[in-house]
């Protein structure tokens, strides 16, 4: 039967005819061929299994709860008062609802994910909170440095005199001149 199908030239202009075969070292030698088959298959025809799909949506959900809280968070001043205090409560009270809706979809992967090390932790509104505050502080920390460093080197380039001669080590040209020794 093959042979007669090769007469009638069935297998000309077969997809990758003439090239070598693919060796697949995705194989699982602990399960049997037809499962691997069967997953090849869904795997060529773009199936992905819903754990998957899920982590991707947590993970995205996560990183925009997180930036949401922080911009939040730069609208106000570095101590609260009473009154920012009250307004970032209410806010973080808004964030409860989010938040549930999130952990269901965490407790959801959590039980579809085929290992325990791939799972995801819940989030907490105490702990996402500090964590905003945390992140606030150290982008202020990196800005009041950034206006420090600044500020010295203007005052250091008002106050230093302009260089001359064969002082010019202190310039552009200076500093290349120096890196490469001419």
């Amino acid at each position: 039967m093959i042979q007669e199908s090769m007469a009638r030239g069935e297998f000309k202009n077969l997809k990758g005819q003439g090239k070598p075969l693919s060796h697949d070292t995705s194989y699982n030698p602990y399960i049997d061929f037809v499962t691997h088959k069967m997953n090849q298959v869904l795997i060529d025809n773009g199936f992905v299994p819903e754990w998957i799909l899920l982590e991707k949506e947590i993970r995205q959900e996560i990183g925009d709860f997180r930036n949401e809280l922080v911009t939040q968070r730069h609208n106000f001043e570095l101590t609260l008062t009473t009154s920012d205090l009250n307004q970032w409560e209410t806010f973080l009270t808004s964030f409860k609802p989010k938040l549930k809706i999130l952990n269901l979809k965490i407790n959801k992967y959590n039980l579809v994910v085929p290992s325990i090390h791939k799972q995801i932790i819940g989030l907490e509104l105490e702990r996402e909170s500090k964590r905003a505050l945390q992140n606030y502080s150290e982008d202020l920390h990196q800005q009041n440095q950034i206006k420090s460093n600044t500020r010295h080197k203007n005052e250091n380039s008002l106050s230093t005199p302009e260089p001359s001669g064969d002082r010019t080590n202190q310039s552009v040209i200076g500093l290349v001149m120096s890196i490469f020794k001419f």
